[in-house]
């Protein structure tokens, strides 16, 4: 493996810094943030969503920041978890600008940001005798667009963006055939855009990112899946806590540490869904267990049984009873089904969220179901435990079959 590790977060606010400080959360001197060429306090939440066009070739060194307790980027957590993986040095760097659509973070200053910064930093490594360093990045995306109902081209604004991260990494390596790994998760919430309206937006968004990490289009995507596990406020059921910020940072460098370990992640989503009278019977890609310690019982305030709902050409059937042995969860509908099999729906974790009011997690959209597996504990806190939770998608049409594609799956 090489000395240096660079990662670069991508995307808007879930991976932007906010607040009025940056803090790195590691025990490992191995450690770097980047702090950019312009004023200090630009790398911060912007209110008015700054481009935050930086001379990178400024910047002369990166800098060690103590945990102080909170932070609000998952940059703090990422290096907790990577700083493990044997690097020499790790480099990171947020080029996420907040509130910005994607073809806002395309075609202007992030796209420019996200270039000086690999490009400096592999400068910087450089000089410290690693020539070959690795890129990696994570992006964090798609509420904006759900939120103006900009679907439409999503998954092809996105894709395009995403390969031209790539081309940019493999550009400043000058090694074309370089495919730097993606780290993609989903919004947090099905927000309602307006009130009163469904959270069509925010699932075809979620569609959308899942798309593009199954695409033969696009290579080296990791889809690590949903966020709906780590808290967010209720103010407006988008943005996370500060702990939970570093948590989930967490959570994307043990996917990095894995990958580097040639072992890649694979989310818990479902891998067939068929039905046959009044029972559905879902099939997930690894055993899984129903949890309600760990979190709480997600999104049980918000209808749907366990962040399972069925729907029949529109209209919703309740859940009766759910069964569950090795990768199986079994649905016992109230209603047998009436129409035609590619009118028939199950969603996972798919809710629609209210805009302002409730409680996480109840109130949030979300799944109890998550993979039996072994849990590994937070280092940021000691009393968490990290589990890999369902997936948050939609089978429409019946029998349902999930048949990976792409790299992310």
């Amino acid at each position: 493996m090489a000395d240096t590790a660079i990662v670069i977060l991508l995307g808007q606010s879930l991976n932007h810094w906010r607040g009025s400080t940056r803090e790195l959360t590691t025990g490992d001197a191995s450690a770097r943030q980047l702090v950019g060429g312009g004023a200090v306090s630009e790398m911060d939440f912007d209110a008015i969503n700054s481009d935050l066009l930086f001379d990178w070739n400024e910047t002369t060194s990166v800098v060690t920041q103590a945990e102080t307790g909170g932070g609000q980027s998952p940059i703090a957590g990422i290096a907790t978890t990577l700083s493990a993986a044997g690097y020499t040095r790790i480099y990171l760097c947020a080029t996420a600008v907040g509130g910005k659509k994607i073809l806002d973070i395309h075609g202007r200053g992030s796209a420019v940001n996200t270039h000086g910064a690999m490009s400096r930093l592999v400068a910087l490594a450089a000089a410290e005798g690693d020539t070959d360093p690795e890129i990696f990045f994570y992006s964090a995306h798609g509420e904006g667009d759900a939120v103006a109902g900009l679907t439409t081209d999503y998954e092809a604004n996105a894709l395009l963006f995403y390969q031209h991260c790539q081309l940019q990494a493999a550009q400043v390596l000058e090694d074309p055939t370089y495919k730097a790994p993606i780290i993609l998760s989903l919004p947090a919430q099905n927000k309602e855009p307006t009130p009163g309206t469904d959270a069509s937006d925010d699932i075809l968004i979620k569609t959308a990112i899942r798309n593009i990490a199954d695409s033969t289009d696009i290579d080296n995507v990791i889809l690590y899946g949903s966020i709906y596990h780590w808290e967010v406020g209720n103010s407006d059921w988008i943005h996370p806590t500060e702990a939970a910020y570093v948590l989930r940072g967490e959570a994307i460098g043990k996917v990095i540490a894995d990958y580097i370990a040639a072992t890649t992640y694979a989310p818990l989503r479902l891998r067939s869904v068929t039905l046959s009278g009044a029972e559905v019977t879902c099939q997930f890609t690894h055993n899984i267990v129903r949890d309600i310690t760990e979190i709480g019982d997600v999104g049980s305030g918000l209808g749907g049984e366990d962040g399972f709902e069925y729907f029949d050409n529109g209209s919703s059937i309740a859940i009766s009873s759910i069964a569950y042995s090795g990768d199986t969860a079994t649905l016992t509908l109230a209603s047998t089904p009436v129409g035609t099999a590619g009118q028939q729906e199950v969603r996972v974790g798919c809710q629609v969220t209210a805009n302002s009011t409730g409680t996480w997690p109840a109130d949030c959209a979300g799944s109890v179901v998550r993979k039996d597996m072994t849990a590994w504990t937070s280092t940021f806190d000691a009393t968490y435990d990290h589990y890999d939770w369902a997936l948050q998608e939609v089978a429409s049409g019946l029998p349902y079959t999930y048949t990976p594609t792409g790299s992310g799956g």
